[in-house]
């Protein structure tokens, strides 16, 4: 889409009248066109904005990267990969799940290989939103119970729809939540530890605190 929109348009520095010529594009493009589809499942809510449609489609330094030229810039940054932000879309069981053997020894297959091969296995890969960090980056081991009860949680700022029960996680995927897990998130603004918060409210446990971690709308702060 982005080529498709410069070569369409007449001013490439006028970003209303590219984007007004992307939305028409879209509108004009037959229902099952692959690149309105994947628009409406996966773009559609925040593409309302002009400034993400603009972002997406007009961004004037544009590069395209495959998950090998990907990696390539990140070692020559110096920083160090630190995972994606979509990860269940880069577990090759979403694809392989139906054939242990097979999904066995992709899975030995060293890790950026392993991303390499799912990119080239699902053509709907097109995006990549991952973290980077400067060593060393203390990790938050959330299986030990004295350290999840520590910690201070936050609600994730990528989640949509707060302060509803049924909301967005940053996956787009919806997730309802129930009375005590809304309790808890209501305060979880990183001024109490988990275990301030649990002592306030006896319906509170941590396994309501990992339920939200595994429905990815917490984050932790450790001192």
């Amino acid at each position: 889409m982005q080529e498709a929109l410069q070569i369409l348009r007449e001013d490439k520095n006028d970003i209303a009248q590219g984007v007004k010529l992307g939305r028409s594009l879209f509108a004009t493009l037959p229902e099952n066109n692959r690149l309105v589809q994947r628009e409406k499942t996966r773009w559609f809510l925040e593409n309302t904005k002009d400034e993400c449609f603009a972002d997406m489609y007009l961004h004037p330094h544009e590069i395209r990267f495959n998950i090998n030229s990907l990696f390539a810039f990140i070692d020559r940054s110096g920083l160090e990969f630190g995972g994606f932000s979509n990860p269940k879309v880069w577990q090759l069981d979403r694809l392989l799940g139906n054939n242990p053997e097979l999904l066995a020894k992709a899975q030995a297959l060293p890790q950026r290989l392993q991303y390499r091969l799912l990119e080239l296995l699902d053509t709907d890969i097109a995006h990549y939103e991952f973290f980077l960090f400067a060593p060393p980056l203390p990790k938050l081991d959330t299986d030990r119970d004295e350290v999840l009860l520590s910690a201070k949680p936050l609600r994730h700022p990528c989640i949509m729809g707060w302060s509803s029960k049924s909301l967005f996680n940053p996956d787009y995927e919806v997730c309802n939540l129930t009375d005590t897990e809304f309790e808890f998130m209501e305060q979880a603004n990183q001024s109490l530890t988990t275990a301030q918060i649990l002592a306030g409210n006896s319906q509170l446990s941590l396994a309501t605190v990992r339920s939200l971690l595994s429905k990815r709308l917490l984050l932790f702060a450790v001192n």
